[in-house]
């Protein structure tokens, strides 16, 4: 029976058994605080350049949405503009479309100001 398997782009690259004599250093390597296990280094580096892009791509998607709810709304939002917000997330064009709808999942509305603090916020939190 496996304790732990070492992953890398949804593949698994080895198993951890208890048989193994070396399951503690597997599993200290495997679960070891700020740090993540890569097959290589050059896929480490292939990883943290790709991460980076993503991050800026989402971070645009959401602060192109915080331009389309400024320009789309003045004060308040309701219920209502929240489902409108929400259903004209475009899946295709917005690579920050999951954060969005979960922003707005059971949103009772707010002040237009507000909303836009936070969806920058949450812009911003992955700098």
């Amino acid at each position: 029976m496996t304790v732990d398997a070492f992953l890398d782009k949804g593949v698994v690259l080895s198993y951890c058994f208890l048989v193994d004599p070396a399951v503690e250093e597997c599993r200290r390597s495997i679960s070891a605080e700020g740090k993540q296990p890569y097959a290589t280094e050059h896929v480490e580096r292939v990883f943290e350049r790709k991460r980076d892009e993503i991050l800026e791509r989402q971070r645009s998607g959401v602060l192109s949405h915080c331009r389309t709810l400024r320009a789309k709304y003045s004060d308040m939002l309701s219920k209502e503009n929240v489902s409108e917000l929400r259903a004209g997330i475009d899946r295709y064009e917005n690579d920050a479309w999951r954060y969005l709808e979960d922003y707005y999942e059971g949103k009772p509305g707010g002040a237009v100001t507000d909303v836009d603090r936070e969806l920058r916020g949450l812009a911003h939190q992955s700098e």
